[in-house]
């Protein structure tokens, strides 16, 4: 019985520790354009789940249909639909999974998705951290922002081409220091780094 106590309290320790001292390493802009399956400028135009929407009969998941301004990378469609794995919380609603986002009707992204699995056809964020806001400046050009890394997205560049624009006056650098950069300098940046 003492040996019981003794294992649950290591167990108990053992995985407490380890919950809390995860943390999620951020990915470079050029790393998630390189391993995005995915990755277009779109609206939320629908979040729906249903009591049909299981996969297993196990995993219910979120479905988010986009209205597509622009695809940057893959399948070029006016509309993309993406299964997000969910669980339900306690009052018995489907949520997404830890990690994935929480979509609303009229979100405006860019957004670098896995590629759909095989099987289940869920994605998510590149690294969950792929989601991009946008920011239409007064003179009507829109920014982009990371929803989870702030400026992080900028650093550890590996691609000579990408540090050369990123350090060209052909770049707008006005709010990089926020972690805020224009649209058209981030479509460069995933073209130079496909």
């Amino acid at each position: 019985m003492k040996l019981l106590k003794t294992f649950w309290v290591v167990c108990v320790i053992f995985f407490s520790t380890t919950a809390f001292s995860y943390q999620l390493a951020a990915m470079s802009l050029e790393k998630m354009s390189a391993g995005a399956g995915e990755i277009f400028y779109g609206v939320v135009t629908k979040v729906e789940t249903s009591p049909n929407f299981v996969y297993k009969n196990s995993i219910p998941y979120i479905q988010v249909t986009f209205d597509i301004k622009e695809t940057l990378k893959g399948t070029s469609s006016k509309q993309k639909v993406i299964k997000i794995a969910g669980i339900k919380n306690s009052k018995g609603e489907v949520v997404p999974l830890a990690g994935n986002p929480t979509h609303y009707v009229g979100q405006e992204l860019v957004s670098f998705y896995t590629k759909p699995h095989p099987s289940s056809g869920f994605s998510s964020p590149i690294g969950f951290q792929g989601l991009f806001g946008i920011k239409t400046t007064s003179t009507g050009h829109a920014s982009v922002f990371n929803l989870v890394l702030k400026d992080a997205y900028l650093h550890n560049l590996q691609n000579p081409n990408v540090i050369s624009y990123m350090q060209s006056s052909a770049m707008d650098r006005s709010q990089i220091s926020d972690g805020i950069i224009s649209y058209k300098d981030l479509k460069h940046i995933v073209g130079l780094s496909q």
